[in-house]
C-alpha cells in the first residue's frame, strides 16, 4: 500500500537524525553502513543496511559525514569542523 509523500519525507527525516546522531556520539571511530544498521536497528526495526547507507550518502552530500575506503569497504565517519563551516 502506497504511503504520502509526507510520511515518506518524514520518516526520511527521522533516520537522517538517528544515524547523524549516532555518528555524532561515536565520532572517534567510522563503520560502514552494516554496522551502523545492526547498532541502531533497536530503535527503528525497519532499518536497512541500504536504507542506512542512502542516509549516509545524503549526509556525506550535506557535508555532514566523510568517507573513506579501507579493504574495499566504505567507512561512514561524522565530519569535524575545524574552524567555520563554509555555505
Amino acid at each position: 500500500m502506497p504511503i504520502s509523500r509526507e510520511e515518506f519525507e518524514s520518516q526520511l527525516d527521522q533516520r537522517v537524525l538517528l544515524v547523524l546522531g549516532f555518528l555524532r556520539e561515536n565520532m572517534e571511530a567510522a563503520y560502514t553502513a552494516a554496522e551502523v544498521a545492526m547498532e541502531l536497528s533497536e530503535y527503528d526495526d525497519e532499518l536497512t543496511e541500504g536504507s542506512v547507507r542512502r542516509v549516509l550518502d545524503q549526509l556525506v552530500a550535506r557535508e555532514r559525514a566523510e568517507t573513506s575506503v579501507r579493504g574495499g569497504e566504505v567507512y561512514y565517519s561524522y565530519r569535524r569542523w575545524l574552524g567555520f563551516r563554509r555555505r
